[in-house]
């Protein structure tokens, strides 16, 4: 079996393509996960080769809108929490961020045959 690789940009090119540090908060809520996100720089999706990907994880419909503009299609997308997505902690405390980081990461444990059947 080959192997996963998890990478991460943004939709909007606005806010995704100033090359900004991940926010102490994130740090924060990743490193109580293990997972070291200090070095990360954000970037626009619309700056990648998409078609290189396999599949996208998002956090809501206003994520896959933006996913399937810039060309992806729709069934190499899911929603990460399901139907309702998983809420967006920017710009709140760090709670928000934590909470966010548990939600995902319970998703991910529950769902990995699906994105495993979905990609391999």
């Amino acid at each position: 079996m080959g192997h996963i690789k998890f990478e991460s940009a943004g939709t909007s090119k606005e806010f995704a393509s100033k090359g900004v540090p991940a926010t102490d908060k994130s740090v924060i809520a990743m490193n109580a996960h293990s997972i070291d996100i200090s070095k990360h720089i954000n970037r626009y999706a619309g700056d990648l080769q998409l078609s290189g990907f396999d599949l996208f994880l998002t956090t809501g419909q206003d994520i896959n809108d933006s996913l399937i503009e810039l060309g992806v299609l729709p069934d190499k997308i899911m929603v990460v929490g399901g139907a309702n997505g998983i809420p967006n902690p920017w710009q709140k405390d760090q709670d928000a961020y934590s909470e966010c980081a548990e939600a995902i990461r319970g998703w991910l444990n529950t769902n990995t045959w699906k994105i495993v059947s979905k990609v391999f």
